[in-house]
């Protein structure tokens, strides 16, 4: 056997716009991959239309997927750990209810040469449906050079990453740091001696847009970088120093308009 079969994909779901559509093409691309999980979990988190929730039971009859759901809206973070907490296989494949999988993605990260690691993404591609552009965000690949980029940027795409799941268990899920959840979860592991890797594939493709760039403004962004820095340098993966000096600059960032931060991003942070 060439590939690791006992994982479980978490997919969280809430109410967006159009989302029953992306929610479609999103779990078709799950379940024709090569390599098929031991079971997918759907998160939904808090009320859903008639449309979304159609497609979802739709699919669940033809998937044999299981459902978790939340009454109300409690959050990416508490929706995930919910899922983490049922997870009964040897690792977690993270999903995305609006991006598409590579037909190959499961085969890639559960070749059995990455047994020996705990923590491992890939890179993405991004649709920008504003200007139509496809644009590729690429991550620094060996452990070293994971660690060094620690400091700068989230080295790992969350849509991407497969991890044990009984280490993330025993780092108590992912951290109530809303926005940079994943981000501080990837620190926590690290600094329980987590050995890390990232592909250099493109797994997944994500759509990218107005709403991306939203997302990382204002004041709630602001308060969610503090507590990203202050638990980085809790994980001795920073220093106060240069954790402030990055903040600076996050904090400047996100009060950018967001055509501004487009820009940034499409120029300075992506590759065409």
């Amino acid at each position: 056997m060439n590939f690791i079969t006992d994982f479980t994909v978490l997919m969280p779901v809430h109410q967006r716009d159009n989302m029953d559509t992306h929610f479609e093409k999103a779990i078709i691309s799950v379940f024709k991959n090569t390599l098929l999980p031991k079971e997918t979990l759907i998160l939904i988190d808090g009320p859903i239309d008639r449309f979304l929730r159609n497609k979802i039971f739709f699919y669940k009859n033809k998937f044999k997927y299981r459902i978790i759901k939340s009454k109300k809206k409690i959050g990416l973070v508490k929706i995930l750990n919910r899922g983490i907490n049922q997870c009964k296989s040897e690792w977690i494949i993270r999903a995305d209810a609006d991006d598409l999988n590579s037909y190959y993605r499961f085969e890639k990260l559960m070749n059995i040469k990455n047994k020996k690691f705990d923590l491992i993404g890939s890179n993405i591609i991004e649709l920008d449906y504003l200007t139509n552009k496809i644009l590729k965000k690429k991550v620094p690949l060996s452990h070293n050079k994971i660690i060094k980029f620690f400091k700068l940027r989230n080295p790992f795409n969350h849509m991407t990453v497969a991890f044990k799941t009984q280490l993330a268990k025993d780092c108590g899920g992912y951290p109530d740091i809303p926005m940079k959840e994943d981000y501080a979860l990837w620190a926590t592991m690290i600094s329980k001696g987590a050995k890390v890797k990232n592909l250099n594939n493109n797994l997944v493709t994500v759509t990218a847009g107005v709403e991306m760039y939203k997302r990382r403004s204002g004041f709630d962004h602001i308060k969610s970088e503090i507590s990203l820095q202050q638990h980085l340098v809790n994980c001795g993966l920073n220093n106060f120093f240069f954790a402030t000096i990055i903040l600076f600059i996050r904090v400047f960032f996100s009060i950018l308009p967001y055509f501004i931060k487009s820009l940034l991003y499409k120029n300075f942070l992506r590759r065409n």
